[in-house]
């Protein structure tokens, strides 16, 4: 009699006992290496690929083993899927071809759920026709664009048809190292680019029509979608239309960072709890009804014909709910149990796991480098291998406790694994992570995941479909509790150390940590049983037993063979090497570095001294944070990357948004040890929002005209150049109309070099920073002063700094530079690097010599 699978322990099981693990970690490598390869290498990709399934089919028909043949079948299939997921844009007709200055009549149905705010209204069209007049004939182009439609009417939906005039403009990146790359976020949705239109110049076209199964489900979701709104006000409406439908875009940021903070944002997606009430509930009822057949009665149907119809279901709700990867993953993995109960063979619940992701991947193989998938398989993995290796301890634990204690233990252990599991990832997208997340969960999963789920899909699943009122009835009560929970998880978010900010962890460092939690599941003692465990008693007569120094070398054998080990050492030699790397190029290198951020239109700089401080000058930003944060999705990313989690000094050349804006974040999140600013007033919300933040966390913020004209911090000098300290006195003989003329101009010094930071100066305060400091103002490096504007970089400031590379951080090409300083630059055989072209620039100091190089080239 053979032993069944799950009754095999996991040690003494071939490495192919789950075959569907490697071929998807061969799909996987194949997907990875698509993304970073070059778009040459597919071709013998496909050749490999073709010889692949030739050598497979061989094996198969001769009975032989297929493992690498299969391996290297699905490595390719992976590297073909994503290339040519986005291969449509090299076709003479797709919409890339239409990415010029010219302005053409464009019209699409739009194919998602609006979003934005109420001035603003983004969505997403397919089906494109574009022509460059209206009496033209149109030209059917292939891809998709994002439009944005500013005023409040009309408001478009899912299936409308719009028209419009405007120019398509390609999606741009902040080139930074390790920056989010904005521009493939977007092709992998096959969206290429970005059109404008105001509401009085756009034509809507109501799709009034049966378009077929996506608009019946979009309309049946809208209906429903009405009805949490007749039901729930603000919040709680928001969570209910994520919890419900999958629709997350409602849900405010400060609720949104509530949950973060809480470690309970995993509720807000649809997974393996919504979709396993929904299967559950539709098998008891179909395996119900189908219990009033006597022919399925008499040979045994019931159950397995409840399964097949269970699915129907499950996969409508999963539609219905958006088939985020979560939701897809929820959805495959509880069909596969449905079948697998239908033809009677045991469930491998890795095996299933495995085959989910396969699925999801071969379908939409850019959803590898979502969060969503990642943070969906990490849990669910981590879930699984913790408590296959664990059920031995779990028991010792609980064995003297209370029944009712041990589903509460259960769920903690279960809540601390996907915590586990995790936490690398949370670390690398959001850097921070929840203090109470077991306590939160242990609190709200139940009040939420317990109650307010099933009471919110019964109402818009089961009642709606007998009458309206009993669902919006039944979306009340779910609400309700809602409610209260989420006053409970704003206490929790409002503790003062309920989550910590952290660094960005590295690759390396991610392996290390995944690594080091393999060896601790899987560590055993010298006999063989796990660790925490007591060997089981020997029968062996005592004569029979080996001497002492034979058990000895017996046991040393056995402690060599075990793979946690040479594992253990692996990660312990690279987390060492990683650790000595960031120790010293955090706080033991000599050496000066500037970067030069890529923020757009506007200027940020980072500099780190020698020995670990380091200097924020300016931060950049748009003229609304709540459009875009430049603080929140450029600088500290990069600081966290770069292991910065305190600046010591914050200096502001002055309060225009695009300098003042991104440090409002800066000073939120991270350890500010002083600003440095001219304290020129300014009305508008975020640079009151940066003076606040100042006195509230009583940051020290000298006054200008008191504090040193000069400073040095580990041989860096800082000379506070302009402007004078009068500037403000509106008694001075010649009153400063323009805001501009009052930057704080900031003059870093390393040994025999100096770099020179001008702010917005224009040529008023250029000849008067010349008259303050007759002797001189060379620098080697030169900001432009006002992004390289056509008032700035006179010829006689320009031959006082002197300086041999310029720096022109800007974003708007058509404006700044303007071409008449451009050519006065290269008429004086200055180098100039641009942030718009070359990306972040960093300047290197030694105190000798000093380099400046782009951090990216011009074809980027």
């Amino acid at each position: 009699m053979h032993a069944r699978p799950d009754d095999i322990p996991v040690e003494d099981k071939p490495a192919y006992f789950r075959p569907v693990i490697p071929l998807l970690l061969a799909l996987m490598a194949g997907i990875m290496g698509a993304r970073y390869g070059p778009e040459w290498l597919a071709w013998p990709v496909g050749t490999a690929g073709v010889a692949a399934i030739i050598v497979s089919l061989t094996a198969l028909i001769r009975n032989r083993n297929a493992k690498i043949s299969s391996l290297i079948l699905y490595a390719c299939l992976g590297y073909l899927l994503l290339f040519t997921w986005t291969a449509e844009q090299w076709f003479p007709d797709h919409v890339s071809r239409y990415m010029d200055e010219r302005r053409y009549h464009i019209s699409g149905t739009v194919i998602e759920t609006p979003g934005g705010s109420r001035l603003r209204q983004t969505c997403v069209i397919d089906d494109i026709e574009i022509t460059g007049a209206r009496r033209d004939p149109y030209q059917q182009v292939r891809g998709r664009i994002r439009v944005s439609i500013y005023g409040t009417e009309p408001m478009v939906q899912v299936g409308d048809r719009i028209a419009f005039f405007s120019s398509i403009r390609p999606f741009t990146n902040f080139k930074n190292p390790g920056a989010f790359d904005y521009r493939e976020y977007m092709r992998f949705r096959l969206i290429w680019g970005t059109a404008y239109t105001d509401t009085h110049k756009i034509q809507v076209i109501p799709d009034g029509e049966d378009g077929g199964p996506t608009w019946r489900i979009q309309s049946i979701r809208e209906a429903l979608s009405g009805r949490i709104q007749r039901a729930a006000d603000t919040n709680a409406r928001a969570v209910l239309m994520a919890l419900l439908l999958g629709e997350r875009r409602q849900i405010p940021d400060e609720l949104r960072e509530a949950f973060n903070r809480a470690g309970v944002s995993h509720i807000l997606a649809i997974s393996g709890l919504h979709v396993g009430i929904v299967a559950t509930a539709a098998f008891f009822a179909f395996k119900w009804l189908l219990s009033f057949l006597p022919p399925l009665l008499w040979r045994g149907w019931v159950g397995k014909g409840a399964a097949i119809l269970a699915v129907m279901p499950v996969i409508f709700y999963g539609l219905l709910a958006g088939m985020s990867p979560s939701t897809q993953r929820a959805v495959i993995m509880i069909s596969v149990f449905l079948m697998t109960y239908l033809l009677e063979k045991e469930h491998e619940i890795f095996n299933t796991l495995a085959l989910a992701g396969l699925v999801i991947l071969i379908f939409d193989p850019p959803a590898l480098f979502s969060v969503s998938f990642q943070l969906s398989f990490s849990a669910v993995a981590a879930i699984l291998y913790g408590l296959e290796k664990s059920p031995k301890g779990l028991h010792h634990v609980t064995r003297p406790l209370p029944k009712t204690a041990k589903p509460v233990i259960g769920f903690i252990w279960v809540t601390c694994l996907a915590i586990l599991g995790t936490a690398p990832v949370v670390m690398y997208y959001f850097n921070q992570l929840p203090v109470f997340g077991v306590l939160a969960n242990l609190a709200i999963v139940p009040l939420i995941g317990f109650i307010s789920v099933p009471v919110g899909l019964f109402s818009i699943l089961v009642l709606n479909l007998f009458s309206v009122e009993a669902a919006v009835l039944g979306l009340r009560l779910s609400a309700w509790f809602l409610d209260g929970s989420i006053r409970l998880i704003d206490l929790i978010a409002r503790c003062p150390y309920s989550a910590v900010k952290t660094v960005t962890p590295s690759l390396p460092e991610i392996l290390c940590y995944y690594l080091f939690l393999w060896c601790l599941f899987n560590i055993r003692r010298p006999g063989g049983a796990p660790g925490g465990s007591i060997p089981a008693a020997t029968d062996t007569p005592a004569h029979q037993l080996k001497p002492a120094r034979h058990q000895r070398r017996h046991k040393l054998l056995i402690c060599c063979g075990n793979p946690v080990l040479p594992v253990l050492l692996i990660t312990f030699i690279i987390a060492a090497a990683d650790t000595a790397y960031w120790v010293h190029k955090r706080f033991f290198d000599d050496s000066l570095r500037v970067t030069i951020l890529d923020v757009g239109q506007g200027s940020a700089a980072l500099l780190e001294l020698p020995r670990g401080p380091c200097v924020l000058i300016d931060g950049g930003g748009f003229s609304d944070n709540t459009i875009f944060d430049m603080g929140r999705w450029v600088l500290a990313p990069y600081l966290w990357r770069n292991k910065i989690r305190t600046v010591d000094t914050v200096i502001l050349s002055h309060p225009d948004a695009d300098h003042v804006n991104g440090l409002v974040y800066i000073l939120k999140h991270f350890r500010v040890g002083r600003v440095i600013s001219t304290h020129e007033p300014a009305d508008h919300q975020e640079y009151m929002e940066f003076i606040d933040l100042i006195r509230d966390k009583n940051i020290p913020h000298p006054d200008f005209s008191s504090r040193p004209r000069s400073f040095a911090v580990n041989g860096v000098v800082f000379d506070l150049l302009y402007p004078p300290d009068d500037f403000m006195d509106p008694d001075a003989a010649q009153p400063r109309q323009n805001p501009n003329d009052n930057s704080l101009v900031v003059w870093v010094t390393h040994g025999p070099h100096a770099v020179m930071f001008p702010g917005d100066i224009t040529a008023d305060a250029e000849n008067e920073l010349i008259t303050m400091h007759p002797d001189g103002l060379e620098a080697a490096v030169l900001i432009a002063p006002h992004h390289g504007s056509r008032t700035s970089s006179t010829p006689a400031f320009l031959d006082a700094v002197n300086p041999t590379v310029v720096i022109v951080s800007s974003g708007r090409p058509a404006t700044f530079p303007a071409t008449e300083v451009m050519n006065r630059y290269e008429n004086r055989g200055i180098e100039v690097l641009r942030t718009d072209n070359h990306g972040a620039v960093r300047i290197i100091s030694d105190g000798r010599r000093l380099t400046c190089k782009p951090m990216f080239d011009n074809s980027f």
